[in-house]
């Protein structure tokens, strides 16, 4: 069974990518490295954050993707456009740390990942 007909939204996924400067300091950038990927997200109860075990990462989301894309706890998500009937309703621009990528059923079929809201700061996205 596919899961493809539920994913309802797109997303885009950003790659921390680092660097030293001149002084031996580390810069941080994250770099696009899928667009418009399909997805499904969904806003998580504070008793669902409790069950997990992870209210210390402060989760606050959960993404859906199909079982083709390999997710890591540095990436980040980003621009999520929410589809209705095939017409766009909205484009969310907040970050979204991945905090636990995992493949639920270990069968891959999808990919669920545990995410957190973070606000805009001085990182950049380009």
């Amino acid at each position: 069974m596919s899961v493809r007909g539920l994913l309802n939204s797109t997303c885009d996924v950003y790659t921390l990518s680092t660097s030293k400067d001149s002084m031996g300091g580390i810069n941080e950038s994250y770099t696009a490295r899928l667009t418009d990927l399909p997805c499904r997200v969904r806003l998580l109860a504070a008793k669902e954050q409790v069950a997990m075990g992870r209210e210390e990462d402060r989760t606050t989301h959960r993404f859906y993707f199909g079982s083709e894309q390999d997710f890591r706890s540095t990436d980040r998500i980003k621009n999520v456009k929410k589809f209705r009937k095939g017409q766009e309703v909205g484009t969310d621009t907040n970050n979204y740390d991945v905090v636990f990528p995992h493949d639920v059923d270990r069968m891959s079929r999808f990919i669920q990942c545990d995410a957190a809201l973070r606000p805009i700061t001085g990182v950049s996205t380009s």
